[in-house]
């Protein structure tokens, strides 16, 4: 207001907040600018037209003003559109009725709109990029920035400023290209990227590693941290500490292969690569690398390393590898040491071979082995040296009392195991015992004498054991006085029933109900061998738990399947996956011998031995087959083994088969259910004969047959359209007379139907 005059002026007025720093005291300072129109004058203005100054003109390529509606309604500005889209003023009225909004890519507009109501809300500014459709019909990037302002009208109000941003958005793409594509061959590689910042102490995992391992690695602190929360194996953190040291201190480069927990506990053999990153003043900033997963490499390589230096039988030590063993180790020990060499020969196996088979045999060296495991230290060498002998290596002992000790331990141990699997053989075993360094420090001259005790013993009738003494063992021997029966199992051929396993194939194969037929061979198999239960667990999808899916019991044994529904790998059987040896096997011949928290599951179905065989699809674990024995504490023949885990192996084949089919079938109908509920048409097409080959359940209601061509179907017309989306950039365009709406919008997807490439096309009605 003028007081001079009494009339009103039109002034630009900008407000300007200052911090001071003092929550108390603010300080706005108010600059005022007087218009040199009427207000009238000035808003007539910005009605005919945005870009009237140059200046403005070389910074954006266009300026709207829009009605604060759902939709943007252009209020001023629509001519201004013609440089970027090709449209003039007219068309914007005539095809989108001035609606900013459809003329934007529909899956841009969700997000456009959620941005618009915050600024909304807040009153503030908006800055954002979608893309907008172009005449041509391909779409645009466009960078806008924007602002809600009340005009005097009262009419609240969107100014946008809008600019060509495709060439940023090619740069972009480019470089996420290029990042997809170095990620790619990461990911090929197995590879998990990490980058290990010094100046924060914090770490940066690609996505991979919760993926691979199954948590979230320490991020923050990790320095501080790695001694208290480390994912690595207590046995390789010497080697992590000293790389990190060596790359820190010298900047080079390191690979090193340790052992990383997953989510299960589970160590997983990973290869680290890294490099050193310095600054300008070569100052180490960053530790950037690579993990690869080598695991099942590492594994493979344990795996031959232990089939050459084991016996395949008792998983013992084989001859060699104990030679060397004890060999390298009189090598380095210390000289105030005092160690044992013990030999073990069971006396009259070969009666349990001829009696009982040599399978059995096998059975009751397997059953010797395990037991020489437990009864001696995990330091202790333990191997097996022939068919019948073991050869000990007790190392640093206190005392030669010790000897006489597990000497006698041994006889009573070994008495109660022939009595329980060979009652009435009359097999025991026989003992010769020397120490280290008494009885000398070279193996040849300490196995000597312990053979020579152990010839004595078997003299003073079996059964007993002799620790070497030169005064009362005759030097009068001879040359070879080892009895040894050869069992090894491997060097024969399998035994399997022929006819029971070409039986059970045959039915499943001819089968019309797998389901029903599993069970008959289950029933058939328990009978046929006599368990006490025979069933199938299969996994869940994410391989986290388990379930009792098929069971089978024998007279008087109670079901358990019911109770054994959802059985968690991580919380119930922790471990349970690991028990498997690489054959697929897991042999219990007593669940005493387990973990509590196996035992824990396994007692109260009063089961005391157990036979289980993994269901394997392309090598992950997906469940097992299950022998279960509840009379007594069962020895499995080799020849049984060998048939029951073909009999998997067959289930197995038949059951993911079957699986796999349902599956598919229901994510099948469940597809046919979303297409047949959306509210677009949709229908698939053959690309180069036009011929519609499926249509939803909404398409199907206009009247449309299958088989007929798209453009007559949908356009009455005897060729294809000019415009289609087949042939259309990225797919997608406007098509006018369209049978199912005057615009509509089509947009075309590559996909395979029935083995074929085809494509999907999605219609929807521009309002």
């Amino acid at each position: 207001l003028s007081p001079s005059t009494g009339q009103y002026q039109a002034y630009e007025l900008v407000f300007m907040r200052v911090n001071t720093g003092n929550s108390a005291q603010h300080i706005f300072i108010h600059v005022w600018h007087r218009l040199r129109h009427s207000l009238a004058e000035h808003n007539t203005l910005i009605q005919n037209g945005l870009h009237n100054s140059p200046a403005l003109q070389g910074l954006v390529s266009t300026a709207l003003r829009c009605c604060s509606d759902k939709e943007l309604t252009i209020d001023a500005g629509a001519k201004e559109l013609f440089m970027l889209t090709g449209y003039t003023e007219e068309d914007i009225k005539e095809q989108f009725d001035n609606k900013l909004l459809h003329m934007i890519v529909h899956s841009d507009r969700d997000s456009l709109l959620v941005n618009i109501e915050k600024c909304r809300q807040t009153g503030g500014r908006l800055d954002t990029e979608f893309r907008i459709l172009r005449k041509n019909n391909t779409p645009l990037w466009v960078l806008i920035k924007s602002r809600l302002y009340v005009e005097t009208d009262g009419q609240e109000y969107f100014y946008l400023a809008m600019r060509d941003n495709s060439h940023a958005k090619m740069v972009e793409h480019n470089l996420k290209t290029t990042i997809e594509r170095n990620q790619i061959i990461i990911d090929q590689l197995g590879g998990i990227v990490f980058e290990w910042n010094l100046k924060t102490d914090t770490m940066y995992c690609s996505h991979k590693w919760e993926e691979h391992f199954g948590y979230a690695p320490v991020s923050k602190n990790y320095g501080s941290q790695f001694g208290i929360a480390t994912h690595f194996h207590p046995d390789d953190l010497p080697l992590v500490r000293n790389s990190i040291n060596n790359i820190r201190n010298n900047h080079e480069a390191i690979c090193i292969d340790v052992r990383i927990a997953n989510a299960n506990a589970k160590y997983l053999w990973t290869r680290i690569s890294a490099t050193a990153f310095l600054d300008e003043n070569d100052e180490l900033v960053r530790i950037t690398g690579i993990l690869q997963d080598i695991d099942t490499v590492k594994r493979a390589e344990q795996t031959l390393k232990e089939k050459a230096e084991r016996d395949s039988l008792t998983k013992l030590l084989n001859k060699a590898s104990t030679q060397q063993l004890i060999s390298e180790y009189l090598g380095e020990r210390e000289e105030d040491n005092l160690d044992a060499l013990l030999i073990i020969d069971i006396d009259n196996f070969k009666f349990i071979n001829d009696n009982l088979g040599h399978l059995y045999g096998d059975s009751v060296l397997t059953k010797a082995g395990s037991l020489l495991k437990s009864l001696f230290r995990s330091q202790d060498i333990i191997g097996r040296i022939g068919g019948d002998e073991f050869l000990i290596l007790m190392r640093d002992i206190p005392s030669k009392d010790l000897v006489h000790t597990r000497c006698n331990m041994l006889l009573s141990t070994f008495r109660e195991l022939f009595e329980e699997y060979a009652p009435g053989m009359n097999v025991s075993c026989s003992i010769g015992a020397a120490l280290i360094p008494e009885h000398g420090t070279a193996y040849s001259d300490i196995f000597r004498h312990a053979d020579e005790a152990l010839y004595n013993s078997k003299n003073r009738g079996k059964n007993t054991y002799t620790l070497y003494d030169p005064l009362t063992i005759s030097d009068v021997l001879p040359e070879s006085i080892h009895i040894a029966t050869r069992i090894d199992s491997e060097e024969r051929p399998g035994m399997a029933d022929a006819s029971f396993v070409r039986s059970i194939f045959h039915q499943l194969y001819e089968s019309k109900d797998i389901f029903a037929t599993l069970n008959d061979i289950l029933a058939y198999t328990g009978e046929s061998l006599n368990v006490s239960r025979v069933y199938i667990f299969e996994n869940n999808d994410d391989n986290t738990a388990c379930s009792n899916t098929f069971e089978w019991c024998n007279e008087g044994i109670t079901p358990e399947k019911d109770n054994l529904q959802n059985i968690s790998y991580i919380e119930d059987i922790n471990g349970w996956p690991e028990l498997f040896n690489e054959y697929g096997i897991m042999y219990c011949t007593d669940i005493k011998s387990l973990d509590d928290r196996f035992r824990a599951i396994l007692e109260p179905q009063n089961i005391k031995s157990m036979l289980q065989c993994a269901i394997m699809d392309n090598g992950v674990f997906r469940g097992y087959v299950g022998f279960d024995e509840c009379s007594v504490n069962r020895l499995w023949t080799q020849e049984q083994i060998s048939l029951l885990q073909f009999l998997s192996e067959v289930l197995s084949m038949f059951l993911l088969k079957k699986r796999s089919q349902d599956k598919n079938a229901e994510m099948t109908a469940n597809l046919m259910n979303i297409l047949d509920n959306q509210e677009s048409w949709i229908y698939i097409i053959n690309p180069k004969s036009y011929e519609i080959h499926y249509m939803n359940k909404k398409l199907r209601a206009e009247g449309t047959q299958q088989g007929m061509k798209c453009y007559k179907a949908f356009m009455n017309k005897k060729a294809p359209c000019k415009v289609c989306p087949i042939t259309s950039p990225e797919h997608s365009c406007v098509i006018a007379n369209h049978k199912l709406g005057n615009l509509v919008r089509a947009q075309a997807t590559g996909i395979i139907w029935n083995g074929k490439p085809e494509l999907l096309i999605t219609c929807h009605n521009i309002k």
